[in-house]
């Protein structure tokens, strides 16, 4: 029971933090091809983290980072008001370089000649 909470948590979360980054954030530093790929919340709903995916340069990716962890605040005061959860979790952000290595993959096996069927 507890297990299909905290999934929907997560997803709310990821998706309130997605809406939040692309469409209320005008920071410059924040890169335009910025995807929240998911939420982890723990049990006790103390701690969050986001694993952020940032498909740019490597400077960007540390600038977007950065950007985001100095507006942990307001994230974290929106999720909480959106979410409307007694106790709103702290954040804290992650680069994922999942999709990069995905992308890697792909072009490799394509340059080998393994197709996707």
């Amino acid at each position: 029971m507890a297990g299909n909470r905290q999934r929907r948590i997560n997803g709310e979360m990821q998706k309130i933090l997605a809406d939040i980054i692309r469409l209320e954030m005008k920071d410059p530093r924040i890169s335009m091809m910025t995807s929240v790929l998911r939420v982890d919340v723990t049990n006790d709903l103390s701690y969050a983290t986001a694993y952020i995916s940032v498909y740019d340069n490597e400077e960007m990716q540390k600038t977007t980072i950065k950007a985001l962890e100095h507006a942990l605040g307001f994230l974290r005061s929106e999720v909480g008001k959106r979410l409307n959860l007694r106790k709103t979790p702290e954040f804290c952000i992650v680069l994922d370089h999942s999709m990069e290595q995905s992308d890697k993959i792909s072009k490799i096996l394509n340059d080998i000649g393994v197709r996707d069927e």
